[in-house]
């Protein structure tokens, strides 16, 4: 399979933010009992250190891209619902190497930009992506990073409801390690450990995403009968101010791959690398720079509950770690083809 994804190493080069257009290409994938259909079409690839340019409007060529987020105040409906069959607004946001960063003047995230189908199982193909998140170049040679330490993947829009745009990383499911250095996982303290393969759940209610229990922080005063808030010197009661409760969507975000024990459901040599118990992802590991710039990673997304019609979203179901349970062994010889069709 080939993707239309660009490197980011491109936009380095030219120390802008860019617009690339990228063909769409189709690849039919047929495993025992499934047959569907995987779109890749990549948009924008850019680095920038502003949240303001992550912030910009997606273009989706004619197509009116979705985005079931909320953006600031759960209660107010600002997110424009997705529908089954349209198109979604995407980016994934990427940590970058430290010597990068500081070349490119504080820039410090690289973006990655789509614009899927909606309840359409596909799989993304971020090129290069650990070549930018571990390794600078000196001329042609690639040099790991001096302080590689963990390195995340994030969705904008996919954070908890304290933070939507951005996820916290170590809290929020919508952001994830994709490398880790490998002292200790590894052997080697010239080592890194990299995630290939992450499985990213968007799950809706009517078009967009449900924060289940969501609450922000009641302001210091009482609620009177008629729904007014009464001012402290004027209240007979001492008030009682409750404490905000932040909640991940639904059904959002990356799903881990290995076990709680750490063990890698798809290949149990592999090891597993992440920030939290039972909350880590199949990784491999690298002593060669040279190796790991040939690395990419591959984001399976896919949906559930309802679209903005009422409608179900089916292709959660079809996702490789829902396929397995039913596939068991016979999708390990699939899963490894696939792979090494999308690494090519």
């Amino acid at each position: 399979m080939h993707s239309a994804a660009f490197s980011p190493y491109f936009v380095f080069l030219s120390c802008c933010c860019c617009c690339f257009l990228g063909n769409k290409q189709k690849s039919e994938l047929f495993w025992p009992f499934m047959f569907f259909r995987v779109l890749v079409a990549a948009v924008f690839v850019w680095l920038t250190g502003t949240a303001g340019v992550v912030d910009a409007a997606v273009d989706c060529g004619t197509a009116v891209a979705c985005y079931p987020w909320a953006n600031g105040n759960l209660r107010v409906g600002n997110q424009k619902p997705c529908v089954s069959g349209g198109r979604m607004n995407l980016r994934f946001m990427l940590d970058v190497a430290a010597e990068t960063s500081a070349a490119e003047g504080a820039a410090s995230t690289a973006v990655y930009g789509f614009c899927p189908v909606v309840d359409k199982l596909e799989a993304f193909k971020l090129n290069s992506a650990h070549s930018v998140a571990t390794l600078y170049s000196a001329g042609n040679v690639y040099n790991f990073s001096k302080n590689v330490g963990r390195k995340y993947l994030s969705v904008y829009g996919f954070g908890m409801s304290n933070s939507t745009l951005f996820p916290e990383k170590g809290l929020s499911a919508g952001a994830v390690v994709i490398a880790e250095n490998g002292d200790f996982l590894c052997g080697s303290d010239r080592s890194v450990a990299l995630v290939h393969t992450l499985i990213l759940d968007i799950g809706l209610h009517r078009g967009r995403f449900n924060y289940i229990g969501a609450r922000g922080a009641s302001s210091p005063g009482n609620i009177s009968g008629n729904g007014t808030t009464t001012p402290i010197e004027a209240s007979t009661e001492a008030p009682v101010q409750e404490g905000e409760v932040s909640v991940q969507p639904a059904l959002v975000g990356f799903r881990p791959t290995c076990t709680a024990d750490d063990v890698c459901v798809f290949d149990s040599a592999s090891v597993c690398i992440g920030d939290q118990i039972g909350n880590k992802n199949c990784a491999k590991c690298y002593t060669s720079p040279k190796e790991v710039a040939k690395q990419n990673i591959v984001v399976w997304a896919s949906y559930d509950g309802t679209d903005a019609k009422g409608h179900p979203l089916l292709s959660g179901g079809m996702n490789p770690l829902i396929y397995k349970q039913f596939a068991g062994n016979t999708l390990k010889n699939d899963f490894d083809v696939l792979i090494r069709r999308m690494k090519s």
